[in-house]
């Protein structure tokens, strides 16, 4: 029983080694890949307020929620699997947040019910302004998005984007 044994055994070794399984490489979906797929950057500071950019670095569109997107969007289908108008690259956005603080007492949430779901394209950006004194001592920065190819009304995961209080002391330096 141990010889037949033996013997499955090399012919399964031997099978391994003459045809070995070609790996095929993932498709990159970040434009830049060294990046992450959507990341915040600090933009500039403009007195009590911080302007953060949001890049989309994957060659989907995402979603965030903000107000007033009908002013702000590209007359012009993005060419992406929804049928939706995208925003234009660079323009001035309000989007929905939570600045998580500690002690989580002191987080700021900017959200409400007249947000609505905006398109930003794969490779472009969106600025938005935050108070600086939100971002002062232990905080985090979140934005919740959402790719294209996701169910809308499903239970997918939820997606956050981050800017750290550390990342304004760095950029400030």
């Amino acid at each position: 029983m141990s010889r037949i044994l033996m013997a499955m055994f090399g012919l399964v070794i031997l099978a391994a080694t003459v045809h070995p399984q070609q790996r095929v490489a993932p498709a990159e979906v970040r434009i830049d890949p060294v990046r992450p797929t959507t990341y915040l950057s600090f933009e500039r500071h403009d007195g009590d307020d911080v302007w953060l950019r949001l890049r989309n670095n994957s060659r989907w569109a995402v979603a965030i929620r903000t107000e007033e997107p009908f002013r702000i969007n590209e007359p012009d289908k993005w060419g992406g699997r929804r049928d939706a108008l995208g925003l234009l690259e660079g323009v001035e956005v309000s989007p929905a947040y939570e600045i998580e603080r500690y002690p989580a007492e002191q987080s700021v949430y900017h959200n409400g019910c007249t947000f609505s779901e905006s398109w930003v394209p794969s490779g472009r950006s969106v600025l938005f302004k935050v108070a600086r004194a939100g971002l002062t001592g232990v905080a985090k920065l979140r934005v919740n998005f959402r790719y294209e190819w996701e169910l809308d009304d499903a239970p997918e995961p939820g997606h956050y984007v981050y800017f750290y209080d550390t990342d304004m002391r760095r950029a400030e330096r």
